[in-house]
């Protein structure tokens, strides 16, 4: 013990951990022994992570040697001791005995009792008079108060034994059971992300998980178009899963056995498109003749109602065709068995004084109704101002007023010389302004001296002669001369813009 002491002096520094905080918490008790001190004046004990190590003092027994060369005390880094101590006077203590055993609370507290061979049991729980605690501690990384080796997480203070279990996936308490003793319901599986699922691929759950619901009501999980509540539309699926096909929204049809196109009434099927061998109208009244519908020629003679109009053999009616197109004149018509000379069995046409008028010819733009279509020059309004291009005074821009100021047919939005009578549009320099109103020779925006010089020097001319000059050439007659001179007079010593 000397040369232990001694060690300790000479280089300062005290290997022992127990009693941190001097307050005498250094006593273990045997009922058989007494006293045990674990931090004695003249010894000591040192914790570490893997091991107990140092003497004990006891006040009846001797020394306890806690790291003995055939013996040796162990922590297993969590506080949990094991292993043998040595008495020199008493022999073997056992820490890790049969109905004991110590450990390390998070406190630093030695919790529990060893056992000696021959003295019995050695109690160091504080409260017993005593108690011992060192400095080192048993890991617990998240601070809950759950060492490591009984917490099953301990980077997560919100997980260990004591904690209560909650619906999230984990073992909060640390019982190796995941979410147990919770309310619980039944979620189904929503593939298709509709808000219903389907009765295959249940869990069982005590929070809805991702991609399930809690209802199982789709009747197909891979169609978002088809759960409860959808339209149902026609197309050979139960869309609003309610397990009927098409209901109430399938067309009738009639069956057409002579492929007339008119159907027979008595014999109908439901179907969202028309069926082979059936037709939509349902006017057929002999279904066997294909010549015997609604609007067929009544044929005299035959005994049989060819137009379906409730009448045997009672003639057509014939409209007069004095233009002689092929098309009648619905206002007046003759009953007869037999084609009538000038009349025929059509009565389409709009204007049978016309031979050019009739429901096949080709509309122009003329002011009438060409193909008796009750619209007239339909396809002519470049524009769009529903004026018809061939009666539009600027058929390429939207004028509705027509508004001509100079009355020279062209409208004022588009006339090159808006308040000046220019029939011609002419205007030979392309600026936008027609010649008639245009005498700016030179360009300057002013009509002066220097346009004068121009329209001298183009005097008298025409297209065959070397001083021509178009632009002088003010009203379009092809020859500069005194009518060009009098319109340049009106426009002497004024500016743009020309009108």
């Amino acid at each position: 013990m000397l040369g232990l002491t001694l060690y300790i002096f000479l280089t300062g520094a005290a290997t022992y951990n127990i009693d941190p905080d001097n307050d005498g918490s250094q006593y273990c008790w045997s009922e058989n022994a007494g006293w045990i001190n674990f931090q004695s004046a003249t010894g000591g004990v040192f914790v570490s992570s893997t091991s107990v190590s140092g003497k004990a003092w006891g006040e009846n027994i001797g020394w306890i040697n806690l790291s003995p060369v055939n013996g040796g005390v162990v922590n297993d880094g969590y506080g949990n001791l094991s292993g043998y101590a040595w008495g020199e006077n008493v022999g073997w203590i056992n820490f890790a005995p049969t109905g004991g055993g110590i450990n390390i609370d998070l406190n630093g507290n030695f919790i529990g009792k060893a056992w000696g061979e021959n003295i019995g049991w050695i109690n160091c729980n504080p409260g017993v008079g005593g108690g011992v605690r060192t400095s080192w501690l048993p890991p617990d990384n998240d601070g809950d108060g759950y060492i490591a080796d009984v917490d099953c997480n301990d980077n997560d203070p919100n997980i260990h034994p004591g904690a209560f279990e909650v619906c999230n996936g984990l073992d909060d308490n640390c019982n190796r059971r995941v979410d147990e003793y919770l309310p619980v319901d039944i979620f189904n599986r929503d593939a298709d992300a509709d808000g219903y699922g389907t009765p295959a691929g249940a869990l069982v759950a005590c929070s809805q998980p991702a991609g399930y619901v809690g209802n199982n009501f789709d009747c197909n999980d891979d169609d978002p178009n088809i759960r409860p509540g959808a339209t149902e539309i026609c197309n050979g699926v139960d869309d609003n899963c309610n397990g009927s096909v098409d209901e109430g929204v399938q067309n009738t049809y009639y069956k057409d056995s002579d492929r007339d196109s008119y159907g027979n009434p008595q014999i109908t099927i439901y179907a969202c498109s028309l069926p082979e061998g059936y037709a939509a109208d349902n006017t057929d009244c002999d279904d066997k003749y294909a010549s015997v519908h609604p609007g067929a020629p009544e044929i005299c003679r035959n005994e049989l109602d060819d137009n379906c109009n409730g009448l045997i053999d009672e003639g057509n009616n014939y409209y007069p065709d004095q233009d002689k197109d092929g098309y009648g004149d619905p206002q007046s018509w003759k009953i007869s068995c037999d084609p009538l000379d000038g009349f025929v069995l059509d009565n389409t046409d709009c204007n049978d004084a016309d031979e050019l008028i009739n429901p096949p010819a080709k509309e122009v733009c003329d002011g009438d109704d060409n193909n008796c279509n009750k619209e007239i020059d339909e396809g002519f309004d470049a524009d769009g101002d529903s004026i018809a291009d061939c009666f539009d005074n600027c058929p390429k821009t939207t004028n509705k007023d027509q508004l001509d100021t100079d009355k020279d047919g062209f409208g004022d939005i588009c006339d090159n010389c808006s308040e000046t009578y220019n029939p011609g549009q002419q205007d030979t320099n392309g600026d936008g302004y027609g010649n008639m109103c245009d005498a700016d020779l030179d360009n300057n925006n002013f009509v002066g001296p220097s346009d004068f010089n121009i329209l001298k020097a183009a005097w008298l001319s025409d297209p065959s002669k070397p001083n021509w000059k178009a632009d002088a050439d003010f009203d379009s007659n092809n020859f500069v001369g005194a009518s060009d001179f009098n319109i340049f007079k009106t426009r002497w010593l004024k500016s743009g813009p020309w009108k």
